[in-house]
């Protein structure tokens, strides 16, 4: 399937998910087939809304680096030789419903900001290529989970999409992420915490365009072609509920891609 429409299926259906229990005023048809669980009162709350903050810092490839005026071939400018690292800061807001009792689709949008450094350039002036870009984050994905009794398994499968702001600069990237966790009791009542470790893989494509002033050359463009140096990483996190029907998410990635996420989220 295409990857766009993979993203607008998910986005649609929960929309329409939503929009059905906003209609009928209570949570009694979703998700679809609550009768296939023994005990449906452990179903989640089908519907819910998040705000999402989401920090990454990793190394990348670089695939192409054109510079202009070209400097690459009089230096003999070899992508391969140069460092490239990355930082990512993300806010966005999440959308998701339980369609089935294992299946869980999400839509999110929005804003990101990310800061490139290119270093090892073999030009004096030059040795060092740092560029920030801007823009809109969207996408959708999927959830599968299981569980029994206190221990679950899930698998989330995700495709954003980034427009940033400098000229013809994008990002696009496939996330998949399996988790395996337990849920714990608390001493609160009604409060449960959950616990999980998994890991997280990334398949990412950017192109980045732009130009940067150079002492002795004045305004120099570039256009830069990166994907991910280490597409997997380790995760840990933890989710528990604050009041009513009001969470809050924290997961940490560690090895080659550092990343942050915490996620306070409401169901309905």
């Amino acid at each position: 399937m295409n990857r766009h429409l993979f993203c607008a299926c998910c986005l649609v259906s929960v929309v329409l998910g939503i929009c059905q229990v906003a209609m009928a005023g209570t949570a009694t048809y979703l998700p679809v087939g609550r009768s296939w669980v023994q005990d449906d009162k452990s179903l989640a709350i089908p519907c819910g809304i998040g705000v999402n903050y989401y920090y990454q810092r990793q190394g990348y490839d670089l695939n192409t680096l054109k510079l202009d005026p070209d400097i690459g071939r009089q230096f003999n400018l070899v992508p391969s030789d140069l460092s490239v690292k990355s930082r990512v800061n993300e806010v966005n807001i999440k959308l998701d419903t339980w369609l089935l009792p294992f299946l869980n689709l999400f839509g999110i949008l929005g804003r990101v900001e990310q800061v490139t450094k290119i270093s090892d350039i073999p030009y004096p002036p030059l040795s060092t290529l740092e560029y920030e870009d801007d823009g809109y984050i969207y996408g959708g994905g999927a959830t599968l989970a299981y569980g029994v009794k206190y221990v679950w398994a899930s698998l989330t499968v995700a495709d954003t999409y980034a427009d940033l702001s400098n000229e013809d600069s994008w990002i696009n990237a496939i996330v998949v992420t399996p988790r395996v966790g337990v849920r714990a009791d608390t001493p609160w009542e009604g409060k449960g915490l959950n616990i999980w470790v998994g890991a997280m893989f990334q398949e990412v494509d950017e192109e980045h365009t732009g130009s940067w002033n150079v002492p002795g050359i004045g305004q120099l463009k570039y256009d830069a072609k990166l994907k991910e140096k280490e597409p997997w990483n380790f995760i840990a996190g933890l989710s528990t509920d604050l009041w009513g029907r009001v969470g809050l998410e924290v997961e940490a990635g560690v090895g080659e891609r550092e990343q942050l996420l915490t996620s306070l989220s409401y169901r309905f």
